[in-house]
């Protein structure tokens, strides 16, 4: 023994190694040899299951052949012939039998007593086309059954011989069993096996532990029969035999193999032990991410090449890190959204260090509409990263992204601090972003060219998604007709130039434009012209706008310009008179010349908490100002209309809902005839609103007659008016006639006829009790609808009087045809009689022209004995006013006409 095996030996540490080198080595052998045995005896487990399934299955199917073998002979047997005349013939018998179960013609063979002794009952049986019958000792027998087209049956008897052939040439030890579906034997290789058969069909395991195989025969496709089951299996314990041998030569082979272990243990633990912990060590540095460890090892053996192998790996895996970490970094940014521009200095940079001898570049669209690349360029050269502006025409940037590969930049595009070298378009979804470039150096290695690969992805990732997301934003903030700000960027960018505004801060001006007659266009020559017209203003409107000013398009026809640092105002007027010149020029749309101008509101403001929407508010305000002068021109915003705006808006809320919450209430004028007697009163609607008081008639009934108000509020005084003239009848006040005034809208409805019928019949008035008072305005929205309508509240018999008469758009012919009965005089020409020889012109001469056409004449607002006593020179039928009386309470009325007294004249303020 060498003195090297004396020191390992004689080594205290030695032989704790080694002794526990002999407990680790046993340890694993005992469990090797268990884990080799249980996979042994798994293994001769498969191939006997292996072994038995394939069995079971090739007897099925030949068993299955020979079936269909059988039945194309039953097909093929002709009468009279023989049948079974050699060993092999798949059918001893057939024969063919009526509808009624009678043989009919037979084919004689070595079956044919026992087919005839069975042929009427398989016939008569079920419609299945192969039935097993056993015959007098109880053996099997199989039968095919073929329908005939009569409605009789042909009948094979399948040769046992034929059928069963083979089960008797099994293997040594190896058994087969055939079994119907209710686990009879139907054949067996081996007496004795039927009932282990039955017993592995139906889920037991026999009892002398042999394992076996089943498999089922289908057989319902073919003959419409229940499936028939293989079952096969082994007799002896062969697997069991090749286990024990097995089991005695494990313990020796162990044996000698740990002996050979100790031997080389002896020899290599020393050469072995101290690399491979450094080994180790410098593998559990890497797992920690300690990407600098190296390994010192220089021997010539394996060892050193697998140390030299680490730090070739170590250096790989700490490029590999840092790689993945910068990489990762610009993954984050890419999510996080960060500028493309940091984004872009983070792949330069990681470019410079995976090429620090060449100059690199990244180059991308800074914005959607942009008309230059900003490029990132790093170079040897450069002390730092910078940025510059690259002039590039869409053809350059087309035929850099249609290049397959790396494109020569030399006369194709100039980046600075590049000096030639050549670019890799960033494409994403078949747009170029952009391109990454390298300037002139030596060609990358294999590993360079991955980075480049990756680092530009990334790039064209990072400059799509940023297009995108810019995409989005566009087009969630700009109209898609005009390309200015939709309702979503004016809201953004108003509160923007807001917030800049102050006292000490110029003011923001908001205007407000709306085409004129804009829905002739849609209306006469489709939206699509419209769309057309609408660009083309936006056009006119972008080439107006100073530099600092936005423009949107919120909805419609209207536009919305934000001019911040208006001053005064006057760069706000002085850009809406521009506005206007420019749009009161022709527009070519279609084959067709079209002239559309502008009305436009001005409104300023100057405090930074201001609400956009207000500001939006009065300059929509001034807009309809300016459309009200006739439109063409523009307006400054007039606070009086805000106020009006406001009041007219709790007017139309609170409106609807003044008759049920008792806020509304009729006064009643008296007329007197020229002798001073009430002969009727004109109801007048009043209304005390809880908070602001007493609401003037002339203000809430015009905001009532501008939208279908009117129509609710109408119904109400026509209930009011005749339940009143209802109750002053039944007072004993008759003949007094009351007047009630009706909009065109309510002239126009369907349902005044039906409500003023149903309210005279409710309270049981007639006609002559009510008089109609219409404006003059229905005498130019005149139809044949109306003047039907007009024709049939005559024949109710309702006296039809034509209010304000002279003041309006009165017409001669219009008046001849209307069945008017009443005309009155305006209070404008009644109020200037008396120091206007012009005023009682118009009311002699509607007097005369009342007097000839048959109609009778009330003048209103006589307030003074001046005017009484000229209206009565001419002749007037009736006189209201202030003269005579206010407007008073029913019970007043009563009282008036109780007394039965002409009241005093006096004057009301």
């Amino acid at each position: 023994m060498s003195s090297r095996h004396a020191r390992l030996r004689g080594s205290r540490v030695g032989l704790r190694v080694l002794g526990l080198f002999v407990l680790a080595a046993a340890a694993p052998l005992l469990a090797l040899a268990l884990l080799a045995q249980q996979v042994i005896d798994e293994a001769l487990a498969r191939s006997n299951a292996e072994i038995l399934a394939a069995t079971a299955k090739a007897s099925s199917l030949q068993t299955l052949d020979r079936l269909r073998l059988a039945r194309q002979s039953l097909l093929a047997a002709t009468a009279g012939a023989p049948i079974g005349a050699d060993d092999e013939h798949p059918l001893s018998a057939a024969v063919d039998m009526d509808a009624r179960g009678r043989p009919v013609v037979q084919r004689d063979g070595p079956g044919t007593a026992r087919l005839l002794a069975m042929a009427r009952g398989v016939a008569a049986g079920a419609q299945a086309r192969l039935l097993i019958v056993p015959d007098v000792a109880g053996a099997p027998d199989v039968v095919l059954r073929q329908p005939l087209e009569d409605g009789g049956a042909r009948l094979g008897l399948v040769a046992r011989d034929f059928l069963w052939d083979g089960f008797d040439e099994l293997p040594a030890g190896l058994w087969m069993c055939a079994l119907d579906d209710q686990g009879r034997p139907l054949q067996c290789s081996h007496p004795g096996m039927a009932e282990r058969a039955a017993h592995q069909l139906a889920g037991k395991t026999a009892a002398d532990g042999a394992q076996d195989g089943t498999r089922g025969l289908f057989l319902a496709a073919d003959f419409g029969a229940p499936d028939w089951h293989f079952v096969a299996g082994f007799d002896d314990d062969r697997a069991d035999a090749a286990a024990q041998s097995l089991r005695r030569q494990l313990p020796l082979a162990g044996a000698a193999v740990l002996l050979l272990a100790l031997l080389l243990t002896m020899v290599q633990l020393r050469r072995t032990m101290t690399p491979l912990l450094a080994l180790t060590e410098g593998a559990r540095q890497i797992a920690q991410r300690r990407t600098g460890t190296r390994l010192a090892i220089t021997s010539q053996d394996e060892f050193g090449e697998l140390a030299g192998a680490f730090n070739h790996m170590a250096v790989r895996i700490e490029a590999q890190f840092a790689e993945l970490e910068t990489l990762a970094a610009i993954d984050r940014e890419i999510v996080d959204g960060a500028d493309l521009a940091t984004i872009g200095a983070q792949i330069v940079q990681q470019l410079q260090r995976v090429l620090p001898q060449r100059a690199v570049a990244l180059a991308y669209l800074p914005n959607l509409d942009a008309r230059h690349l900003v490029g990132i360029v790093a170079a040897p050269t450069l002390p730092d990263t910078r940025s510059y502006r690259i002039a590039a025409e869409p053809a350059v940037l087309a035929r850099i992204g249609a290049a397959p590969g790396w494109l020569p930049l030399d006369g194709v595009l100039e980046v600075p601090g590049l000096g030639g070298g050549a670019a890799l378009p960033l494409r994403r979804r078949d747009r170029c972003h952009g391109f990454l470039a390298l300037g002139a150096g030596p060609a990358p290695d294999e590993d360079a060219q991955r980075q480049i690969h990756e680092l530009r992805n990334r790039a064209a990732i990072a400059a799509g998604a940023a297009e995108r997301e810019r995409s989005l934003i566009h087009a969630a903030r700009h109209d898609p007709v005009t390309g200015l700000l939709n309702r979503h960027g004016l809201d953004d960018t108003l509160q923007q130039a807001l917030a800049s505004t102050g006292p000490g801060a110029a003011q923001l001006a908001v205007l407000f434009v709306d085409l004129d007659r804009f829905k002739s266009i849609n209306d006469s020559c489709g939206h699509a012209v419209g769309d057309q017209a609408l660009r083309q203003a936006a056009d006119r409107l972008r080439d107006c706008l100073p530099e600092h000013a936005q423009a949107a398009r919120p909805a419609g026809d209207e536009f919305v310009v934000l001019l911040p640092r208006a001053g005064d105002g006057r760069a706000a007027t002085a850009l809406a008179q521009a506005i206007n010149d420019s749009l009161a020029q022709p527009m070519l749309l279609g084959d067709s010349l079209f002239f559309v101008r502008a009305s436009i509101g001005v409104a300023l403001c100057d405090d930074a908490r201001a609400a956009g929407e207000a500001v939006l508010r009065q300059a929509d305000q001034a807009m309809y100002q300016a459309k009200r002068a006739g439109g063409g021109r523009y307006a400054l915003f007039d606070p009086q209309i805000d106020r009006q705006a406001r009041r007219r808006a709790w007017i139309e809320a609170d409106l609807p809902l003044a008759a049920e919450r008792g806020e509304l209430r009729l006064v009643y004028q008296p007329r007197v005839a020229r002798d001073g007697t009430i002969v009727s009163v004109e109801a007048l609607l009043r209304w005390r609103h809880p908070e602001y008081g007493e609401c003037p008639p002339g203000e809430f009934i015009a905001v009532a007659e501008q939208s279908s108000l009117i129509e609710h509020v109408g119904r109400w005084v026509i209930e009011q008016a005749c339940s009143q003239a209802r109750a002053w009848r039944d007072a004993g006040i008759d003949g007094l006639r009351v007047a009630i005034n009706l909009s065109a809208r309510q002239i126009a409805s369907d349902l005044l006829l039906h409500e003023l019928r149903s309210a005279m019949a409710r309270h049981g008035l007639l006609g002559a009790d009510l008089e109609v008072e219409i404006t003059e305005s229905l005498l130019v929205e005149q139809t044949d609808s109306t003047l039907e309508r007009l024709h049939a509240l005559r024949r109710l018999g309702l006296t039809i009087a034509l209010d304000d008469f002279g003041t309006g758009y009165s017409s001669m012919s219009y008046l001849r045809s209307l069945p008017i009965d009443v005309l009155k005089i305006d209070r404008a020409f009644v109020r200037d009689i008396g120091h206007d020889h012009s005023a009682l012109a118009v009311a002699r001469a509607i007097v005369a022209l009342a007097s000839s056409l048959g109609m009778r004449t009330v003048a209103e607002g006589v307030e003074t004995a001046q005017q009484l006593e000229a209206l009565q020179e001419l002749r007037c039928d009736e006189l209201q006013g202030y003269l005579f009386s206010p407007p008073l309470e029913a019970g007043a009325i009563a009282e008036r006409l109780r007394a039965a007294a002409t009241p005093e004249p006096t004057l009301s303020p």
